[in-house]
């Protein structure tokens, strides 16, 4: 099962692609599913839980990752042709930076058992 409060139709595609959790019936979004202790998104939060065969796995992007004018811009919608370039740019950049990070470095994980 996978359940995220990151609404997100990117992380959605490439959980089922790995998991089939979609069209399985174990994927679920839940933007209410933590609060802010977990950075925002532009529509919810980077955090998401995955249980299997009785354990559980909670994983949230660590804070200072996403940068302020990338969420802020993500949220406004890009309205002008100079805002989507500029957050097609943040998109780009963020995903550079974060993929060229060793995982212990961009997420924090917390296990716990069913």
């Amino acid at each position: 099962m996978i359940e995220t409060a990151f609404p997100g139709p990117g992380a959605r595609d490439a959980f089922e692609m790995v998991t089939r959790a979609v069209t399985g019936g174990r994927y679920e979004v839940d933007t209410d599913l933590v609060g802010d202790e977990v950075i925002a998104s532009p529509r919810g939060r980077y955090f998401f839980r995955f249980s299997y065969r009785g354990m559980v796995v909670d994983v949230s992007l660590r804070p200072g990752l996403v940068r302020d004018e990338f969420i802020e811009l993500a949220r406004k919608g890009a309205a002008t042709p100079a805002e989507v370039a500029r957050l097609d740019w943040l998109k780009q950049e963020m995903s550079d930076r974060l993929m060229s990070l060793p995982a212990e470095e961009v997420y924090d994980a917390a296990f716990a058992t069913q």
